[in-house]
């Protein structure tokens, strides 16, 4: 019995014994103490008399309405999940995609960890660009969507780095492509071309689900599949418009991977590490070429490490922009931040300008640095007796390329030494014989110079 109905039971014989009493002259009073209503649920409960009988009163209070949680924008967050938890701001999405997309990704716990060790180095970079532009947090994930975070990611439409730019894109946006450098796959410029290019979609489409969904499709596609919907007199957001299969699956992966990294509590279920609110590398300018492994050594770092920083050179030397004369920026390189960052002891940045790069002594008579800083004096291996036919890699090269003839210096000493012809009318005894003597030349070569000339 609860106790309302006990209370309503004792008012009603209360009630009915004072009937009772008043129709036979009896003063109520005198027999029961009197009884007080109880008052509505937001007020106090009537006092009873001491040493009265009969249950007290029970009186229900509502508890108070909790106010929202005040939200501070200017606090530095000390982990880097929560600072992207305070700046999400895309409006949300339900559909069956959303929760087919985070079924799969809670379902693969090892996957989100290697994705989340691999944007622990640039994540903040990013973070504070997207702070710096007013844009909303969630794109800080586009790139676990595009690449999972692999700056080498490369996919079949030919699109590379954490962003996937094609090719052209990659150009319109000054992202340079060629033999040394791709700068598709550099943190820096391809973080910044992104951004770029997403602003003025969404300025185009005036809304953030359709500028993805361009991002991934093309503006143009997007366009035309919004007027196509406007002439049907059919909605034109971004769940109405018909889409290719990887464009509809494109935001709602995004917004699976927002739904788990909302939640606090699915990350500590799945035992995620968490990112600490702090820069991971730092920007230094070098004037000189410099070698990989060189400039790994100077920074204090792993090359592995310092490679995953720098994906954006194709070759094991970093190129200055104007090596050869002509104006550009400088190569940039990125690096681990100093310990200064973490509270530490102030510690330089690796001058790349200031260290000679120490190379390997090469063969065939080359130029080549010492690691003791100084040239060499003179060719590190006598010349063979086809040196002066053939000359450097580099002058053969150029030959090649102007006329595929020689120059008159080297056709002096090739028919000096007996190796080349002088001209292009020769019997056939001559040519016989300058081809018996370049296979002896070739035959008392080294092993190893006579595999690096097939190879070539």
């Amino acid at each position: 019995m609860t106790p309302r109905i006990a209370f309503a039971l004792v008012a009603a014989l209360a009630c009915a014994t004072a009937w009772s009493n008043e129709a036979a002259g009896v003063n109520p009073q005198s027999d029961m103490p009197a009884l007080t209503t109880p008052a509505r649920s937001e007020a106090a409960p009537s006092a009873v008399p001491a040493g009265s009988d009969g249950p007290l009163p029970v009186v229900e209070v509502a508890a108070p309405a909790r106010l929202p949680e005040t939200i501070d924008l200017t606090y530095e967050s000390a982990e880097i999940f929560q600072h992207l938890r305070r700046g999400f701001s895309m409006p949300n999405i339900n559909s069956e995609l959303v929760l087919h997309h985070q079924q799969w990704y809670l379902n693969r716990p090892d996957y989100l960890r290697r994705m989340i060790t691999r944007s622990s180095r640039y994540l903040h970079f990013i973070i504070v660009e997207l702070d710096k532009r007013g844009m909303p947090l969630e794109i800080a994930l586009l790139p676990m969507v595009e690449s999972a975070y692999n700056p080498t990611a490369y996919s079949r439409s030919h699109a590379s780095g954490l962003w996937q730019f094609v090719p052209a894109t990659g150009k319109q946006y000054n992202l340079e492509q060629n033999w040394w450098v791709d700068e598709r796959r550099d943190i820096v410029q391809s973080t910044g071309a992104a951004l770029d290019y997403l602003q003025y979609i969404y300025e185009l489409h005036g809304d953030w689900h359709l500028a993805l969904a361009s991002y991934n499709w093309g503006e143009g596609a997007v366009g035309r599949a919004i007027k196509k919907n406007a002439a049907q007199g059919l909605p034109t957001d971004y769940l109405s418009l018909k889409m290719p299969e990887e464009t509809r699956n494109y935001v709602p992966k995004l917004q699976a991977l927002k739904n788990i990294f909302s939640n606090p509590n699915i990350l500590a279920d799945l035992d995620m590490l968490g990112v600490p609110m702090r820069p991971y590398f730092a920007t230094v300018t070098n004037s000189g070429n410099i070698d990989v492994k060189l400039a790994a050594k100077l920074a204090e770092m792993p090359v592995q490490e310092f490679v995953a920083l720098n994906p954006s050179h194709n070759r094991a030397v970093i190129m200055i922009r104007n090596a050869d004369g002509h104006p550009g920026r400088q190569a940039r390189n990125l690096r681990p931040q100093p310990r200064s960052a973490r509270g530490k002891r102030q510690t330089s940045l690796f001058l790349a300008s200031l260290y000679p790069a120490p190379g390997r002594e090469t063969r065939r008579g080359r130029t080549a640095l010492r690691h003791d800083g100084g040239r060499p004096q003179g060719p590190q291996r006598p010349p063979g007796p086809h040196a002066g036919c053939f000359g450097s890699d580099t002058a053969r090269r150029r030959r090649r390329k102007r006329t595929g003839r020689h120059g008159p210096e080297g056709l002096a000493r090739g028919a000096a030494a007996g190796l080349c012809s002088t001209g292009p009318a020769e019997k056939p005894e001559r040519r016989n014989r300058l081809r018996k003597n370049r296979r002896q030349a070739r035959a008392r070569e080294p092993a190893r110079t006579r595999c690096a000339r097939a190879r070539r």
